[in-house]
């Protein structure tokens, strides 16, 4: 491991909070997958509450 610099002024970064990516983010693989996925999940969850709302709580004139 290197030595943490503890000169301020040394310091790259642009900003002063910014912290440092570590490097297993780096070294992930690409998530476009679940990115992709995540979109059929929003879909289906919406579907399953369309279908909960008519059976359940859509006004009909029955009363029942």
């Amino acid at each position: 491991m290197e030595a943490s610099n503890t000169n301020p002024t040394d310091d790259a970064r642009p900003l002063k909070n910014e912290k440092k990516v570590p490097e297993v983010v780096k070294e992930e693989p690409d998530d476009k997958p679940a990115g992709q996925m995540i979109k059929w999940v929003i879909a289906a969850a919406v579907v399953i509450l369309l279908i909960i709302y008519f059976i359940f709580f859509h006004p009909t004139d029955t009363n029942w």
